[in-house]
């Protein structure tokens, strides 16, 4: 009588373990990393969109006096005053709460010009530039958001009426 043994081992092999963990720990690094990619793409986008609405309300908000802006009407805001025009800058954090010029915490610029354009028929007539930029991105992402308008304002905007 000759006894048959019978393998009925329905296990996995070792080397059968070791792959497939080795195959699962390569595509959780690839989701991991496009995981990490979207967050950051997230961030830059929602602070293009807030950068877009203080740009467009920045504009319209100098578009709608009958005088250049001054001081008074943006406090926190660092001013530059020079021959045909004005420029200001307001600072802000990471979450856009406004902060001053010299604070470590600063991340955004937002930046208005306002410049006479000089010619014979359009006396009175300024352009008005406004931008936002990340102060602490790379070099291709600095540019949130920018327009540029023109305005006519009265010849005496440069005495200025609040």
């Amino acid at each position: 009588m000759v006894l048959l043994i019978k393998n009925e081992n329905k296990g996995f092999t070792l080397l059968e373990v070791v792959l497939s963990i080795a195959a699962l720990s390569m595509i959780s690094i690839f989701l991991l990393q496009m995981f990490m990619s979207s967050s950051t793409l997230n961030r830059r986008a929602k602070d293009a969109d807030i950068a877009l609405g203080y740009v467009i309300s920045e504009i319209e908000r100098i578009k709608s006096r009958n005088g250049l802006p001054t001081p008074e009407t943006a406090e926190t805001a660092v001013w530059t005053f020079f021959e045909g025009g004005v420029k200001y800058e307001q600072y802000f954090d990471k979450d856009w709460n406004g902060v001053a010029e010299n604070d470590s915490e600063r991340q955004f610029i937002l930046s208005a010009e306002i410049i006479e354009k000089n010619g014979g028929e359009t006396q009175g007539l300024y352009e008005i530039l406004v931008g936002a930029r990340d102060l602490k991105a790379s070099i291709e992402h600095k540019t949130l958001s920018s327009l540029r308008a023109e305005k006519y304002f009265p010849v005496s905007a440069k005495e200025v009426e609040p």
